[in-house]
């Protein structure tokens, strides 16, 4: 448990430190950072931090559109049009079902979670009730 404390911490690190950087740079940011685990014996984390890196990468520049069902063209259209309009045009959108929504969608992209669907709601509403009781 705290090894994946640790490889979360560094890779976040590691992304923001490289964040806008050239190749060289890059190269040069990973050679500091295998020098500094090394220093501190734990280069053994170096492969997990730099795939926990590749995967917050991957997760940063893409939504995840959850639907309840699959819809017209037109719909899922429009709601890609709005994700874009809010989160920018680069990030790519994956669209995939879950009918444990019941109806509407959420949005997942980086660390932020849309919740515009049915069970989002009903599960709002039983939470306020069952601390009015």
């Amino acid at each position: 448990m705290i090894s994946s404390k640790i490889v979360t911490i560094w890779a976040k690190a590691f992304l923001l430190t490289i964040n806008g950087k050239t190749e060289s740079e890059k190269t040069k940011v990973i050679k500091k950072l295998i020098e500094i685990l090394r220093r501190k014996k734990k280069e053994r984390f170096l492969a997990s931090i730099l795939e926990k890196a590749e995967k917050m990468s991957v997760r940063k520049n893409t939504i995840d559109l959850i639907l309840a069902r699959l819809q017209g063209r037109a719909l899922t259209d429009k709601i890609e049009k709005k994700l874009r309009e809010k989160f920018g045009e680069s990030k790519e959108i994956k669209v995939r079902t879950d009918p444990t929504i019941i109806s509407g969608f959420r949005a997942k992209t980086g660390d932020l979670l849309i919740r515009a669907s049915v069970k989002d709601f009903l599960n709002q509403i039983k939470n306020k009730t069952k601390w009015s009781d």
